[in-house]
């Protein structure tokens, strides 16, 4: 039984360009939603998703922000 490369795998099917930062990443990406009104489409890098979209849902989520 092979090992499976997921790099190789991810590397594969393509790379996609982050929706915030606009850096190059490889896999499925996260919903940037609600940051910037960005659509579901949208996809944007691990980086960003827990740099700047999970807090933003978190302050909403407790009323900080609307």
């Amino acid at each position: 039984m092979s090992v499976i490369d997921f790099r190789h795998v991810q590397e594969m099917k393509g790379s996609k360009i982050c929706s915030l930062c606009k850096e190059k990443f490889w896999g499925f990406g996260h919903n940037p939603q609600p940051t910037f009104n960005l659509k579901v489409e949208d996809r944007c890098c691990d980086e960003c998703n827990e740099r700047i979209v999970l807090p933003r849902r978190w302050r909403e989520a407790r009323g900080e922000i609307n």
